[in-house]
């Protein structure tokens, strides 16, 4: 790919009247495509929007994202999608730290216009032609031209974390995976149903067919399913990238309707773990595919494994390293560590080298050239692959991260809560979801219901908890440290 930026690589490759997209019941060309982020660079070049800055993205599964994609980048700005399912508290968090030029709004998320308005964020509406209007852009400190996007991702603090990655992070993730795990075809059709803000469905599910030329069918959101049963039935699909939640829903709901993805060629599941008994039903169900397993964070572009292509996909494993991953072990004492087990650290060039205006963070998890994961995992000599656990105690929801304080905090605000916790309980099939647990103020009364409510209004809906346990004190250690492994153990003897 020749150190191209993104916008020359898509260029090149939509000259095939083969690239298409497929969007709400027909076919879209590269002319839209082109046409569409030319009129949305105009507007952006006329309001002033240039090299260097950022234009926060408040859309759905679109064409409309990927021409302003293109428009952005043509411009040397940077898009940073924001996840349109958030609680106004998390995208009012993304709008200050991300310092952008302008927003961009589609339907779903034009009521919080008037908001970001008021936070001194200017926005604009962009139409179903691909055309924008009421375009105004405010000055800000410009960055990297060559940073592409900026994904924001819960850190170690709960405050939300800026990824930028550059064009180079981004093609060389696109080109090791294709390489390692993707037999590209000219009758390929990726799904497309992973959110933009998640930087698997944003890169893998969204870039990647753009780059390499193949078709994508692209289905506005998840819910319900039999919408994408089907757009992939309609558009052909041979290949998706799913989180084991959407994969879970997917199969029951092929099962209940007594239908199948006949074109189906290649299932990728990321984002989580995916369950046992989970595969199996999925690999009846997509009898004639090849289902496996991949790995990355969003601060590797977001790959970092997959089971390749020739190897059989072994259960309970997230296949091998892409080429050009470096990696390392290091034990819980900050020693390289012994055997094959110990936290994963990386480097390579689909790695970012930094968070986005984040030095303390940065410190924490970037040291000489690596970095660090989180991820405890174990490293089979044939190279394959293994995740033992989390360092830390994220928890991941759908394939989305849920840091425990946000959630924590929520609870607590409510006037009769005198302490709260979370932790992560996984379920058999569906993967982790949110289990809370309170303590509450002296003579005050209120259910697990109400207090679920409460969250509800102000949380992201992933981020609720599922379920709410009233204790008389939280377990703690010495130090006043909530033990939440003695949450966890709590959680365990339900099942």
């Amino acid at each position: 790919m020749n150190g191209k930026r993104l916008e020359e690589l898509i260029s090149e490759a939509w000259a095939s009247p083969r690239s298409q997209m497929w969007y709400q019941g027909q076919w879209r060309s590269s002319d839209w495509l082109f046409r569409a982020s030319e009129t949305m660079e105009c507007s952006l070049r006329e309001a002033g929007f240039g090299t260097g800055q950022r234009l926060l993205a408040l859309l759905p599964v679109c064409p409309e994202f990927h021409a302003l994609s293109l428009a952005c980048w043509r411009l040397g700005g940077t898009i940073v999608p924001v996840n349109t399912a958030a609680g106004i508290g998390a995208i009012e968090s993304v709008v200050r730290r991300a310092d952008a030029s302008l927003a961009v709004l589609g339907p779903e998320t034009l009521p919080h216009k008037a908001d970001m308005e008021s936070w001194g964020q200017p926005c604009a509406n962009v139409s179903p032609e691909g055309e924008l209007s009421s375009v105004k852009v405010r000055a800000t400190q410009q960055d990297d031209p060559e940073t592409a996007v900026i994904f924001f991702t819960s850190g170690t603090t709960g405050v939300p974390k800026g990824v930028p990655l550059t064009h180079g992070n981004l093609r060389s993730n696109i080109e090791s995976a294709v390489q390692h795990a993707i037999e590209l075809t000219d009758d390929m059709v990726m799904l497309n149903v992973l959110p933009n803000f998640h930087a698997l469905g944003c890169v893998v599910s969204g870039w990647l067919p753009l780059v390499a030329g193949i078709k994508q069918a692209m289905v506005r959101s998840f819910l319900p399913v039999s919408a994408v049963v089907e757009a992939a039935q309609a558009s052909h699909a041979n290949l998706s990238v799913m989180v084991p939640t959407m994969l879970h829903f997917l199969v029951g709901t092929l099962l209940k309707a007594r239908t199948s993805l006949p074109d189906m060629r290649l299932v990728i599941s990321g984002g989580d773990r995916l369950a046992t008994n989970l595969e199996l039903r999925a690999r009846e169900v997509f009898s004639g595919a090849r289902l496996v397993e991949g790995y990355g964070v969003t601060e590797s572009s977001p790959v970092l494994a997959v089971t390749a292509l020739g190897r059989e996909h072994r259960t309970g494993t997230v296949g091998t390293f892409l080429p050009g991953v470096e990696y390392k072990l290091q034990g819980l004492d900050g020693k390289p560590a012994q055997g094959n087990e110990g936290e994963l650290w990386v480097r390579g060039p689909s790695i970012t080298t930094h968070y986005f205006r984040d030095p303390e963070n940065t410190a924490l998890r970037f040291k000489d050239g690596w970095f660090g994961t989180d991820d405890q995992v174990r490293i089979d000599p044939d190279g394959t692959i293994t995740i033992l656990e989390r360092v830390s105690d994220l928890i991941i929801v759908g394939g989305f991260s849920v840091y425990p304080q946000e959630v924590e905090a929520a609870l607590a605000s409510h006037p009769a809560v005198r302490q709260a916790a979370v932790v992560g309980h996984r379920q058999s099939v569906s993967g982790e979801v949110v289990r809370g647990f309170v303590v509450l103020a002296d003579g005050a009364s209120v259910s697990s219901s109400e207090l679920i409510e409460w969250c509800r209004q102000r949380l992201p809906h992933f981020k609720v908890p599922r379920k709410i346990e009233f204790l008389s004190e939280l377990p703690v250690n010495a130090l006043g440290k909530v033990l939440r492994r003695k949450l966890r153990e709590l959680c365990e003897k339900e099942k």
